[in-house]
């Protein structure tokens, strides 16, 4: 809802001129966070406290790469620096993950 609100207002204020990085910024928590829900719960599954902010943080710096992405593309300029953003999100989410599996296999092990 944040990013939705954020780009919408951003948008409002950039005389004219979008990012597809701007436009698409609510979409990013969106499906993070619903299709991971969904796959959890049909998989009746819940993952632990580390687990839910790892991914959380993952999620959240997608985000903002997407929202530093598009400000900077809306200003006309770009900036090595976001390059951050892409390897870092994907390296949360799969530390996320590893340690789900682990967990599982953990649970699977001491049942």
């Amino acid at each position: 809802m944040v990013c939705g609100g954020l780009s919408a207002i951003y948008e409002y204020f950039s005389h004219g001129v979008y990012s597809k990085f701007m436009v698409f910024l609510f979409a990013v928590p969106l499906v993070a966070g619903a299709v991971p829900a969904l796959v959890l719960v049909l998989l009746g599954r819940e993952p632990s406290a580390s687990v839910r902010r790892l991914w959380a943080c993952a999620v959240l710096t997608l985000s903002l790469g997407f929202c530093m992405a598009g400000v900077l593309e809306i200003y006309g300029t770009s900036s090595d620096l976001v390059r951050v953003y892409w390897i870092l999100a994907p390296v949360l989410a799969t530390a996320a993950v590893v340690s789900e599996v682990r967990t599982a296999r953990g649970r699977r092990a001491g049942c």
